[in-house]
């Protein structure tokens, strides 16, 4: 098979490609031309997103062996306007377009499985109770809107393509190795670069804010799994929780950093921007056997991703914390 990982060298694609390898060690993974988008140019975009989707469907014409799409890309987070969510929404649109329009020509197209990466936090962020995929999706900020725009967008396109399988992953927060340094999220990653520099780190929510915090090795390993499942058994349309479903408190993870550091870390406690649930807490009822594949430990995963972030500090490649 041929997978493309759109986002791949962001912190889920950049770890879901290895776990592809491990999953599916006959497939190919194709690296797009060019291999990073112009995000912030919509019509250079445009022409790299058709120019791209032409010769990944030309590969799969001659490998005629199936096909698979990881959306993990975007540079919207909870606090993004409307300007980025739009920009991540037109590129995910002219993608399905783009398949579906070459899928269409085809008399015989091979099976394939798109996967979309989507947000547990953003989806649900207006519910307060045990979360799984039976409870309503009620999203009370624009990126959790967005997030729901795409998953249906994605639903109503593959009615159209019976040899189509689609996964969404609504997924926790996520942290580890890989983290986009200039997005405003990851208070992991973020507290990690604050301590190697000596930088204060300013807190917006409560230190009881409980979230459940996913290491991204992991969940790319489950995705993988996952859609090895969804290609075997044929299932149309699948959407998974992925979460560790610990809850840990913001306190915890500033005692973690306390410990590995032997410095304690420099706290200051602003106004709250906005209110957010105190808790959100996530259970999975959909392939549940998928949550037992590489379960890292808080302190361990928090150790990694300082170790990462330490090594491209001493390369010169750590960009100090804004």
């Amino acid at each position: 098979m041929l997978f493309w990982v759109i986002g791949g060298g962001g912190l889920l694609g950049s770890h879901l490609r290895p776990a592809l390898r491990r999953h599916f060690p006959q497939a190919r993974l194709w690296d797009s031309t060019p291999p990073h988008f112009s995000w912030n140019d919509a019509r250079q975009f445009a022409s790299e997103l058709e120019s791209a989707v032409t010769l990944f469907v030309a590969a799969i014409r001659e490998r005629a062996n199936g096909w698979g799409v990881f959306w993990c890309a975007g540079k919207g987070v909870m606090t993004s306007d409307r300007s980025i969510l739009d920009a991540e929404w037109s590129g995910w649109i002219r993608l399905l377009e783009l398949l579906g329009r070459a899928l269409a020509m085809q008399d015989r197209p091979p099976l394939g499985a798109i996967f979309l990466a989507s947000s547990a936090g953003g989806v649900y962020s207006n519910n307060h109770h045990v979360l799984t995929e039976a409870s309503p999706a009620i999203a009370n900020t624009a990126y959790g809107a967005h997030k729901l725009r795409m998953e249906k967008a994605l639903l109503r396109w593959v009615v159209d393509f019976s040899n189509v399988s689609v996964l969404i992953g609504r997924i926790s927060s996520l942290y580890g190795p890989g983290q986009d340094l200039e997005k405003a999220q990851g208070i992991i990653s973020h507290l990690s670069r604050c301590a190697i520099y000596r930088h204060p780190v300013n807190i917006y929510v409560p230190l009881d804010t409980r979230r459940d915090y996913l290491f991204a090795e992991d969940c790319a390993d489950q995705i993988a799994a996952g859609t090895r499942r969804l290609l075997a058994e044929r299932y149309r349309s699948v959407t998974k929780i992925f979460a560790s479903e610990e809850l840990i408190t913001l306190a915890r993870i500033i005692s973690v950093f306390f410990r590995m550091s032997k410095h304690r870390p420099l706290i200051v406690y602003r106004q709250p921007r906005a209110s957010q649930p105190i808790s959100l807490k996530f259970r999975t009822q959909v392939w549940r056997d998928l949550e037992n594949l590489r379960r890292t430990e808080l302190a361990t995963g928090i150790r990694l991703l300082h170790e990462h972030q330490l090594a491209l500090f001493r390369q010169g490649l750590l960009p100090p914390p804004r």
